[in-house]
Formats: structure tokens, sequence, C-alpha cells
């Protein structure tokens, strides 16, 4: 999740909830229940109003993603896998801008 300066209440939000899911992930678990946080870049929804929207997928292919995920039950799935990337890359960034801040 990249800080947001704008909406720090939104970035801490979708961090804390990340959280909470992989935490339940953790504790159902061994009952067979499996959770997972479905985290997406942008889907072509009304919901998508940011000025750039790189990578947006189709509605279609976000469900195709759902029903991978229906089938191999991880934990967290981030895509598309690009956008994943970037983001760990930033976060990283992030973390090196504040340690020499």
């Amino acid at each position: 999740m990249l800080l947001n300066p704008g909406a720090p209440s939104y970035s801490a939000s979708k961090a804390g909830f990340s959280n909470y899911l992989l935490g339940m992930g953790l504790r159902l678990r061994p009952y067979g229940i499996a959770v997972t946080n479905v985290r997406f870049g942008f889907v072509d929804t009304k919901m998508a109003k940011a000025l750039k929207k790189p990578l947006m997928m189709t509605p279609d292919r976000a469900a195709l993603h759902l029903l991978r995920c229906l089938e191999t039950r991880p934990m967290q799935r981030s895509v598309p896998r690009t956008v994943a990337v970037a983001v760990r890359a930033a976060r990283c960034l992030q973390t090196v801008r504040v340690w020499f801040s």
C-alpha cells in the first residue's frame, strides 16, 4: 500500500483492512476456511475516478482473477502483477526516504 499524503485515512484504512484479512486467514485456515485479500489496480467501473489509471482492466478480467482465487485459495493476491511489483518498490523507496529525512 502506497502512502497517500492527500488521503491518509484512506491509506490507513486499506492497510488496516489488509492486515485484518491476513490475520483472519491465518486464524481460519486450520479449519479449512480460506480468506483471500484481493488487491486490484484499476477496474473499469464507475468508481474508478482517478485521473491516471495505469493498466486498467475490464470487469470480466477482474472476475476471472476472482475465480482463480476461489480455485487456488491464496491469502493475498495483487492484480496486475506489474503493479504489485511497482507498489513493493515504491514502498521500499518510501521507507528509505523516511530513514534519511
